[in-house]
């Protein structure tokens, strides 16, 4: 009866059995995951590889040891941490450059490339309005200028597929006139790279000055701007000879001679 009455009496000043009993049982669990965890790193401190970390634990050293070890462990684990960050902050801030530089053959010697600039403007106005001019003085049949540049704009398909729809007979039909009237004496059929050259805009169009080592120089010639074909169509192209030569005299920044223009 009275352990009916010390239990029965104990319950009305507590709100919830329940939940104090979870508390404790809470508490109980969060107790052993520390301790297992504090275990663990016992164990690992006693068996890690790295020197010095068993000391921390070694039973053969005094407390005064143990902290003086400690501090000598804190004090790395800082200068490492200090370490990689300025490594860091360093490789952040200075750009990555691999040097590929043979000190046995001076980039000096390295020929300078060729340089091709080509025009957005594949073929210029003003020679396409006169060929369409000579073809139609060439023409027995007399038509208007318009139709052989209506006509010219098949040529638009060698450098750019606009994807619009041909006419195949006329394209044909074209063909077979420029075989005829639009081919030069010596020709026995219409050379398609000369009039991609003569309908390309020249040049001297677009290259006004040129410059090299900070000395003007002629733009067009053997040793600086050419007339080429390229995968692009006729382009200009520096050095297409590979003529170009470095200074003779001896430079302290060792820079090759660019060209402007």
């Amino acid at each position: 009866m009275d352990k009916k009455d010390s239990s029965s009496n104990a319950i009305w000043w507590i709100k919830n059995p329940k939940a104090v009993k979870d508390k404790k049982s809470k508490g109980l669990r969060k107790s052993s995951l520390g301790s297992a965890f504090c275990l663990d790193m016992a164990d690992l401190l006693r068996n890690i590889s790295l020197q010095g970390y068993n000391k921390l634990l070694s039973p053969n050293l005094t407390l005064g040891q143990r902290i003086i070890w400690l501090l000598l462990h804190m004090a790395t684990t800082i200068s490492l941490v200090v370490v990689l960050s300025l490594t860091w902050e360093q490789f952040v801030a200075q750009s990555f450059v691999t040097n590929l530089k043979d000190p046995l053959y001076p980039v000096e010697n390295v020929p300078f490339p060729a340089v091709s600039i080509c025009t957005n403007n594949r073929i210029s106005r003003q020679a396409i309005i006169r060929y369409a001019e000579e073809l139609r003085l060439n023409s027995p049949v007399s038509r208007p200028v318009e139709y052989y540049l209506e006509r010219l704009r098949f040529f638009r398909e060698f450098y750019v597929h606009v994807g619009a729809v041909v006419d195949t007979d006329d394209f044909v039909t074209f063909q077979t006139f420029l075989d005829v009237f639009g081919t030069w004496n010596n020709e026995t059929f219409f050379d398609t790279r000369r009039i991609m050259k003569q309908l390309t805009p020249s040049c001297k169009d677009f290259v006004l000055k040129c410059s090299l080592a900070n000395v003007e120089i002629p733009c067009f010639s053997r040793e600086a701007f050419q007339e080429s074909l390229t995968m692009y169509g006729p382009c200009c192209t520096f050095n297409m000879e590979n003529k170009l030569l470095y200074s003779p005299e001896p430079r302290s920044d060792h820079r090759p001679l660019l060209p402007s223009g």
